[in-house]
């Protein structure tokens, strides 16, 4: 099963499933990679919540993160999201 699809649904103001995929990169290391992908998803949902996940897991596991501190400003840059709370004056 694609990890996005275990973040999708709802709406931004939840956290969906991102505690359980946390728990399931935590648990198998290698799905780390697959999670960071999410940062890209078509779905700001998605994004969100792989942000939210990945935020959890860098608690516990911060040198995981090493491989990723070049591309990570690179990831969100031009991917500008309105927030749900925002609207147009």
């Amino acid at each position: 099963m694609r990890l996005a699809s275990l973040l999708t649904g709802g709406d931004r103001r939840s956290i969906g499933q991102a505690d359980a995929v946390a728990a399931r990169v935590a648990e198998q290391p290698a799905l780390l990679a697959k999670l960071w992908d999410c940062l890209a998803d078509a779905d700001p949902v998605v994004r969100m919540r792989a942000a939210d996940a990945l935020e959890k897991i860098s608690r516990a596991t911060p040198a995981a993160f090493n491989r990723y501190k070049a591309s990570s400003a690179n990831k969100c840059v031009g991917t500008p999201t309105k927030m749900p709370h925002q609207t147009k004056a």
